[in-house]
C-alpha cells in the first residue's frame, strides 16, 4: 500500500496601501485590509483545517502525519492579527506528527537574483521554525516550487537533505512523479503528484511515496520496486517528508538520468 505525504502551503502577501505622490511617511502598507483579509481567512480555511489536522492525529495516535511550509511573512502577519491561528500551529507542532519545512522567508525569488539575499532568507526563515516550532527543517521548499541543479546544489550546502520540485514533468522523457529523485547537490528531489494536487486545490500539494518509480543512485536513474526498498529508508514506504532517504550521489554534475 503506497504511503502518502500531505505537505500544506501556507502564504498571506502584504497589501499595499494608496499611496500618492501627496502622501508623507513610511506607512506602505494597508494594516487594515491585511488583518482584515487574514482574519476572513483564518476563520473559514486554516482555523477550520488545522482544527481537522489535530483530530485526525489524535484519533490515528499519531500515525496520520502531515507537512506544512509556511512563510515569514504570515507567520508575522498572524502574529500581529490573529495569534490563535499562530497557537493552532504551534498546536500541531507539539503532537510531533508534524513537519515544518524551509523556505524563502518572503515567499520570493530570491535565488534568481541574489545568491547572498537567498541564503539569508532562507536563515531568517530557519531561526523562525525553530524559534516557533522546536523544528530545525531538513526538507527544503523554493517558492512556487522552482527548481533547477544549482538550487539543489545551494541547498545541500545549506544543510537540507530533500528538495521538493514539481512532479508534472520528465527529464529525458522519464516522469519522475510520485518518486524521489537525488539530485548531484545530494539533496534529495521529493517529486509532486501533480494530478493529486489539483484535487486538493487551494495551495494542497499531495506526494506518494513507497511506490514504483525512480531514484537516482551514482547519478544515474534506477528503478526502484512497490516498497520503495531503494532510496528509501528501510523496507516501509516512509511516513514523512523528512523520512526520504538514498544513496548518495557521487561527483559533482548535472542530474543525469538513464532507462
Amino acid at each position: 500500500m503506497a504511503s502518502v505525504c500531505f505537505y500544506f502551503q501556507v502564504h498571506q502577501p502584504v497589501r499595499l496601501r494608496r499611496f500618492s505622490i501627496f502622501d508623507r511617511g513610511n506607512d506602505y502598507f494597508d494594516e487594515e485590509v491585511n488583518r482584515g483579509l487574514l482574519r476572513k481567512v483564518a476563520e473559514k480555511c486554516y482555523l477550520p483545517a488545522n482544527a481537522v489536522l489535530a483530530e485526525l492525529i489524535d484519533r490515528y495516535d499519531g500515525r496520520f502525519r502531515v507537512a506544512f511550509s509556511l512563510t515569514g511573512i504570515f507567520l508575522e502577519q498572524c502574529r500581529r492579527h490573529v495569534p490563535e491561528l499562530l497557537r493552532s500551529f504551534e498546536t500541531l507542532a507539539e503532537t510531533g506528527a508534524v513537519e515544518f519545512l524551509s523556505e524563502t522567508y518572503y515567499h520570493s525569488l530570491s535565488f534568481l537574483y541574489s545568491r547572498d539575499e537567498f541564503v539569508e532568507q532562507v536563515r531568517l526563515h530557519r531561526e523562525l521554525m525553530e524559534d516557533l516550532f522546536d523544528q530545525t527543517p531538513t526538507v527544503f521548499r523554493n517558492t512556487e516550487l522552482i527548481y533547477n541543479n544549482e538550487l539543489a546544489k545551494a541547498v545541500a550546502r545549506l544543510g537540507y537533505s530533500v528538495i521538493l520540485c514539481e512532479g508534472g514533468g520528465s527529464f529525458a522523457g522519464l516522469s519522475f512523479a510520485g518518486s524521489a529523485v537525488y539530485a548531484a547537490g545530494r539533496a534529495g528531489s521529493e517529486a509532486a503528484a501533480e494530478e493529486l494536487s489539483a484535487v486538493g486545490r487551494y495551495r494542497v500539494s499531495v506526494f506518494e511515496s513507497g511506490v514504483g518509480g525512480v531514484a537516482a543512485e551514482c547519478g544515474e536513474v534506477r528503478a526502484v520496486d512497490s516498497r520503495g526498498r531503494r532510496g528509501w529508508a528501510g523496507d516501509e514506504p516512509v511516513s514523512g517528508l523528512r523520512d526520504v532517504r538514498g544513496a548518495s550521489v557521487v561527483g559533482d554534475g548535472d542530474l543525469r538520468f538513464s532507462a
